[in-house]
């Protein structure tokens, strides 16, 4: 399923007395329908989420981002963007709900990135830390942070050039980051719908396929994700490179703990309460001063409330 926005009203029957509020709606929205582009995920459901994408295969390469790419500028020379850094992204999605309400809804990821370089030609590997979920009415969706540390690095290739100002620029080619999934072909291939499936993958080790969406006090959502996303950024002075990334998430449920609720029909059947209006999707290598950083120390000195 790809991601589309969606909500939900309250039920009027009797059987609203047994079933979850319209928060339940209303995570399962933010979660896995915030955007129609699988937002654009942050909801980097978030992912989130890199395994070993190399080359332009099912998405164009950087040289379609690098419209103001300058031969010769910087002495001839590409720039040395080659280092260890925090990757921050943040996605901000807005939109219209059912009864003419403004919702918004921000979500991030925190990742260790390396950018290794031959001459122009790069190479950008991702270790994803952490997704902040964003909140929704009075729950907190969540994944457990432990299963980052069960994913392999996400691997993409890019260019350094200098634009025809003379400023520094990194262009990456698309990549996936899998959550709850190992495609043969991550950029292409489609998601399986069956918990069976053996591309599914229990990557939080919870005994649940795919990854487990905690949805605060309603229950649980069993998903798969992928996140392919590319990045285009020019580098300051301080060795910060930031910009534009293009996401795309698709995403599919395959089974929840919710009492009273289907997690799969009811997030088709929300699709339409929602429009969204406004969509974007920064992100931010910064760089760290230091090799071998790990999740923990990254989170434990606050590197995910970096402000892009």
């Amino acid at each position: 399923m790809r991601r589309q926005l969606t909500g939900m009203t309250e039920a009027s029957s009797p059987q609203a007395l047994l079933a979850p509020s319209a928060d339940v709606a209303r995570s399962l929205l933010d979660l896995l329908q915030v955007t129609p582009k699988l937002h654009r995920l942050t909801a980097l459901l978030a992912a989130l989420p890199l395994v070993a994408c190399l080359g332009s295969e099912g998405g164009e390469g950087p040289g379609a981002a690098m419209g103001g790419k300058a031969d010769g500028a910087g002495g001839g020379e590409p720039p040395e963007l080659a280092g260890d850094y925090a990757l921050v992204v943040q996605s901000e999605v807005e939109a219209v709900g059912p009864e003419g309400e403004r919702e918004r809804w921000t979500t991030g990821m925190l990742g260790l990135a390396t950018i290794s370089q031959q001459g122009e030609a790069a190479l950008l590997e991702v270790r994803p830390c952490r997704v902040n979920l964003p909140r929704v009415g009075d729950s907190q969706p969540s994944i457990d942070g432990d299963l980052f540390a069960t994913l392999p690095p996400v691997v993409t290739t890019g260019v350094a050039y200098y634009d025809d100002q003379g400023v520094a620029h990194l262009a990456t080619d698309p990549a996936a980051l899998q959550l709850g999934l190992d495609l043969e072909s991550p950029l292409s291939d489609q998601l399986p719908t069956d918990d069976d499936d053996p591309a599914v993958v229990d990557h939080d080790n919870d005994g649940r396929p795919g990854i487990t969406v905690d949805v605060s006090v309603f229950g649980d959502i069993f998903t798969g994700a992928r996140v392919i996303f590319s990045l285009v950024g020019g580098q300051d002075g301080s060795g910060r490179i930031a910009g534009e990334t293009e996401l795309d998430l698709d995403y599919e449920i395959l089974g929840d703990s919710i009492p009273f609720v289907d997690a799969r029909e009811s997030a088709a059947e929300a699709s339409e309460d929602y429009q969204v209006v406004a969509a974007a999707d920064r992100f931010a290598l910064v760089p760290l001063g230091q090799t071998g950083l790990t999740c923990s120390e990254a989170l434990a000195a606050g590197l995910d409330d970096i402000t892009l």
